[in-house]
């Protein structure tokens, strides 16, 4: 009788009455569902999540670092459906990508994109304090000072580190990954994609 549509389970107790269930058929609706499941997730700790993902992690044979897993769930349950979907969709952060998506690299890796890949990886390089914050307003800076705009540089560098088109926040990801590994990633971009 009302517009609420998540209930924990108490909630749902204490709203449920016989009376009101109806005589007619219920429809089904998967996608519905989905819904609900991302909306329960969401709302789980990230501690929680992480005991889920753990197994998947230890089945798959993938190398993690117990104190980033909170973070790295953090990051990836607003794009989540199911607890497998943190640890699919964000494969980068427990290995190095395999492959690049094709019609992202067309588009977005080209030689003035690599130019400026490689100087940021040069101040990336440089740089003593390995923070999300310390991270964008360097590269911010170095937009400002080639006076150009953040979709010049942003998926040419989101491809090199994620081998992904999308995802979570490019300097999150950076500081999970750490300085070493994120000039890695790029130089590893720079020889498979060349």
């Amino acid at each position: 009788g009302t517009e609420q549509e998540l209930f924990s389970m108490d909630q749902l107790i204490d709203a449920f009455s016989l009376e009101r269930v109806g005589k007619s058929g219920a429809r089904f609706d998967p996608e519905k569902t989905k819904w609900f499941n991302q909306q329960y997730l969401r709302s789980k700790p990230n501690a929680e999540l992480v005991e889920l993902i753990k197994p998947m992690i230890m089945e798959m044979g993938l190398k993690a670092d117990e104190k980033k897993l909170p973070h790295i769930v953090d990051l990836m349950k607003e794009r989540a459906t199911f607890p497998a979907d943190l640890v699919n969709e964000g494969l980068y952060f427990f290995q190095r990508p395999e492959e690049y998506p094709e019609k992202v690299v067309n588009k977005q890796w080209n030689d003035q994109s690599k130019d400026y890949l490689r100087e940021i990886q040069s101040r990336f390089a440089a740089m003593d304090d390995w923070n999300a914050e310390a991270l964008e307003m360097a590269f911010k800076a170095f937009l400002t000072e080639k006076e150009i705009g953040f979709g010049k540089l942003a998926p040419a560098f989101r491809i090199s580190i994620s081998g992904a088109g999308a995802g979570p926040g490019l300097f999150d990801i950076c500081e999970i990954l750490g300085k070493e590994e994120t000039l890695a990633r790029i130089d590893l971009a720079f020889e498979k994609l060349n």
